[in-house]
This record gives C-alpha cells, sequence and structure tokens, in this order.
C-alpha cells in the first residue's frame, strides 16, 4: 500500500467513526464564513454606495461683481489647469434666473429690475480627488485664482460621510478578525476531539517508527477538505441569499471570483493549520 493510499485510507475511516464530529465541523464553520462573508459584503457595498454619492458632488464657484465679463474666458482657462478638474461649466446670470425659475416653480424677480443673482462656475472632480483634504486644497486653489471667497461643495456632508466610511471599514477589519481567529480555534478543536479518540492507536504508529508528518498528515488533509467545504458552502449561501435580496437604492456588491477563489485558498490553508495544531499534541 502506498503512502498516499494510507493517507486517504486513516482519513476516511476518521470521518466513518465520527461522522457527526465532521458534520459539526462543517456547519460550524459555514456558519463563521458566512458571517464574515456578510461583512465583507456589506463593506464593499457601503463603499460603492459611497463612491457613487460622491461622483455626483459638484463644487461651485461664485464670482465677485469685480470680475469683468472679459476675464471670464481667462479665468475659466486657469480652473481647468487646476489638477483633479474633470468638468468646469459657466453659469450666468440669466442661466443662474433660469435655475431658480425651475427650482421655486415661480419667477421671483421682477422683469423692470436688474438680476441680482451671482455668476459661477460648477466643477466636478476626478474621483481620486473626491475627499475632504484634496478638496481643500483645489478650494485653496480656487479662491486664489478667482478671487471668490464664497465656495460651496458640501463639505461638512463629505466630512462625515468620509468618517463613517472610515468606521465600517475599521470595524469590519476587527470584526473580520475575529471571526477568523474564531475559525483556526474551532477547526483546532474539532481536528483535537477526532485526534484524542485515536491517541493510543497514534502512540502505537509512532512506537513502529512512523515519522510526525506521516501520522499528521491525514488530520492535516482532513483540517484542509472540511474549511474548503466550509467557505465553498459559505458563498453559496450568500450567492443565494443576493439574488433573494432587491434593493432600491443600494446595490449588493460581491467580491470578484478571483477574490472569492483567494478566500477559498486562504480558508483550506487555515483548515490544513488548525489540522496540524490539532494532533500536534499527541505526536510529542
Amino acid at each position: 500500500m502506498s503512502r498516499w493510499s494510507f493517507v486517504f485510507r486513516e482519513l476516511g475511516r476518521d470521518i466513518r467513526r465520527h461522522p457527526g464530529t465532521a458534520l459539526s465541523a462543517i456547519l460550524s464553520l459555514t456558519l463563521l464564513f458566512v458571517l464574515f462573508n456578510m461583512f465583507w459584503v456589506a463593506a464593499r457595498s457601503a463603499d460603492d454606495l459611497y463612491l457613487s454619492l460622491v461622483s455626483n458632488l459638484q463644487m461651485e464657484v461664485f464670482l465677485p461683481e469685480s470680475v469683468s465679463d472679459s476675464a471670464i474666458t481667462r479665468m475659466s482657462s486657469d480652473i481647468n489647469a487646476i489638477q483633479g478638474v474633470r468638468s468646469l461649466r459657466y453659469i450666468t446670470r440669466d442661466a443662474a434666473r433660469e435655475e431658480l425659475i425651475r427650482l421655486v416653480g415661480v419667477d421671483l424677480l421682477a422683469e423692470d429690475t436688474l438680476n441680482p443673482l451671482p455668476r459661477s462656475f460648477v466643477l466636478t472632480f476626478e474621483p481620486e480627488y473626491l475627499s475632504i483634504e484634496k478638496l481643500a486644497a483645489i478650494r485653496q486653489r480656487l479662491s486664489d485664482v478667482s478671487g471668490s471667497t464664497q465656495i460651496q461643495y458640501g463639505e461638512k456632508w463629505l466630512d462625515t460621510t468620509e468618517h463613517t466610511r472610515g468606521v465600517i471599514r475599521r470595524v469590519g477589519v476587527i470584526i473580520g478578525f475575529f471571526i477568523l481567529l474564531a475559525t483556526l480555534v474551532s477547526s483546532t478543536n474539532n481536528i483535537r476531539l477526532m485526534s484524542r479518540a485515536r491517541a493510543p492507536e497514534l502512540l502505537q504508529m509512532q512506537l513502529l517508527g512512523a515519522g510526525r508528518w506521516f501520522i499528521a498528515l491525514p488530520f492535516v488533509i482532513g483540517g484542509l477538505l472540511v474549511s474548503s467545504v466550509a467557505s465553498v458552502t459559505s458563498w453559496i449561501v450568500i450567492v443565494y441569499g443576493r439574488r433573494q435580496l432587491d434593493f432600491v437604492k443600494i446595490t449588493i456588491s460581491l467580491p470578484q471570483i478571483s477574490e472569492i477563489v483567494l478566500f477559498c485558498a486562504t480558508a483550506a490553508m487555515l483548515g490544513a493549520i488548525s489540522g496540524y495544531y490539532g494532533v500536534r499534541r499527541h505526536l510529542e
């Protein structure tokens, strides 16, 4: 009998002897992986929602009365040259009046009066510049170019949104770490329970000259298989749940296939490590 035949035979014997322990290990790990994947998907969905909201952010620069119409073209070129500016739109007084009528539904200005509404530039930005720090720098540059002291872009909203995004990320990392730690501990304890029942047999194999890795290999492969099955099953549950949910304004974002494969491979490696640590005590 070859070495690998013996290893897989021993693995099959362990599963047949302790089917309840094996099933319990798969179910408990599946539950832990489902929780981890839920936080992962929730964090990605929140991040995508943040990016979609911020991508519509505009900055309006109100021009002082002292700026002449002839200076608008030069000023537009200077603003377009600022790094991070994606588009620029000039709003005349008449355009501002039409926008006001559209918003309130009635013309608030008398026809025989001068239009007091200010002229302005409306800017949009490249995605990588949509942050508090970078927009503050752009705002200062715009103030220098235009001489304007009235620049609006929802600064408080962006600050609150960025803070919330950071909190979600930090909480997700902490929760993910503890879930993976619980996964490793749970898998190790399950392997330890299975190996404890075979302690006399393992000792006999050592006395007959079997090496540590030869004895531990069935448990290492068992931990790898259990974690692999649990991780794949957890993603089946997540994908099924995603298809059953439908939100109006929130899109549930799943990781890329490559990321899911990497996660399952990492889970399998953790299972293999837990398999070794679960039987290590009986090899000393």
